[in-house]
């Protein structure tokens, strides 16, 4: 028997963000507070660094599951940038123009830890591999605070004019393995295949993130599929696919999938492949069994 079109939509459906937007405001407030080490060390939101919110949330395609709320702090007065790529001619007019920082992403990691636990209290604060961990409040959701500086990704540095694509440069706290990424560039390009298919690209993605948690709770799968691959999973697949049906869009999602999965997908950024070794690589062989789990789900209901 499928899945009926009633509950397929009924995972499709948006879910309210206020409390992330709550907690976005609440954040931004303990790193504006007037006595946080950042705003000691001089630094302001919008001249200096900037807050906002990236992930499910701010593209909304979060769940009812989502329990937390991921929020940027991003450093723009430094940055680093792929210069060791970049042509002979062009990195030596760069390091004309930028010289080495003093203040380095360690010291901004640092500064919004002290802000953090200063304004919360430290009981309420916590470090991950990637990121600080805010509890959840009254009036607010958990949230991991990722501190970053700008990444440029440069295809040419002229002597007036640099052609560059932005991101955000940060390290993990147990190796120091540099992360980059581009959540920008992924919230653009998200909401542009989303207009392209009629506005049933992000209900898609909200229904497949919800067949996996029904998946999970109904099999017991130890299934290895995070939110930001599975959407990253669906940008893959043709805008011919999401169509108003959703039981027709699970079948034509799934098929195209069963079809043509390989190892040259693309994050939803198109900088990065969404498969691979690395850290934020998703593994090619955890994809094809979240994509069998969701047949078995239909086939099953």
């Amino acid at each position: 028997m499928p899945i009926p079109e009633i509950q397929l939509s009924t995972w499709a459906k948006s879910q309210q963000t206020q409390l992330a937007i709550n907690t976005h405001e609440s954040i931004r407030k303990a790193l504006n507070y007037s006595r946080s080490k950042l705003k000691l060390n001089g630094f302001s939101e919008g001249k200096h660094f900037e807050i906002y919110l990236q992930g499910s949330y701010r593209n909304k395609t979060n769940i009812r599951a989502d329990s937390d709320v991921d929020v940027v702090v991003q450093l723009n007065t430094i940055f680093c940038s792929n210069k060791s790529q970049i042509n002979p001619l062009d990195r030596k007019r760069y390091d004309s123009v930028f010289k080495s920082y003093d203040y380095t992403w360690d010291n901004f990691d640092k500064d919004i830890l002290m802000s953090l636990q200063s304004y919360y209290s430290p009981d309420n604060i916590t470090t991950g591999n990637k990121s600080i961990k805010l509890q959840k409040g009254s009036n607010r959701i958990a949230a991991d605070i990722i501190p970053c500086i700008e990444y440029r990704y440069y295809y040419k540095f002229e002597s007036e004019y640099e052609d560059y694509i932005p991101g955000i440069c940060f390290y993990t706290r147990d190796s120091r393995k540099k992360i980059i990424n581009y959540p920008k560039l992924h919230f653009h390009n998200g909401a542009d295949k989303n207009s392209k298919t009629n506005q049933n690209y992000k209900p898609t993605v909200r229904l497949f993130k919800n067949a996996k948690k029904i998946i999970i709770n109904r099999y017991s799968y130890l299934l290895e599929a995070p939110s930001y691959y599975i959407e990253c999973l669906l940008y893959n697949v043709p805008n011919n696919c999401f169509v108003n049906n959703r039981q027709d869009t699970y079948i034509k999602v799934v098929n195209w999938l069963c079809e043509n999965l390989n190892s040259s997908f693309i994050c939803q950024n198109e900088m990065l492949n969404l498969f691979g070794n690395k850290l934020e690589q998703w593994k090619l062989e955890d994809a094809e069994y979240f994509i069998q789990s969701l047949i078995k789900l239909w086939k099953d209901w």
